[in-house]
């Protein structure tokens, strides 16, 4: 199976942060593109752990489920 196909969820980073920023995410599951678009705000945009409460995380991973 090639990569390409794994990756089956994509969510685009300015589409859940409040940044101009169109990098596409990606991921084999909603659960981990949850993951990853967490991690990406905060390693790229700096949002820190408090920024990123129980209530955001949950839109973003309502979000990666659309």
């Amino acid at each position: 199976m090639t990569p390409e196909l794994l990756q089956s969820f994509e969510l685009r980073c300015g589409d859940v942060h409040p940044v101009r920023c169109n990098v596409a995410i990606r991921a084999t599951s909603r659960e981990e593109l949850t993951d990853r678009v967490c991690a990406h705000g905060a390693i790229v945009h700096g949002f820190t752990p408090n920024w990123y409460h129980a209530a955001r995380i949950a839109t973003i991973a309502r979000a990666c489920a659309a």
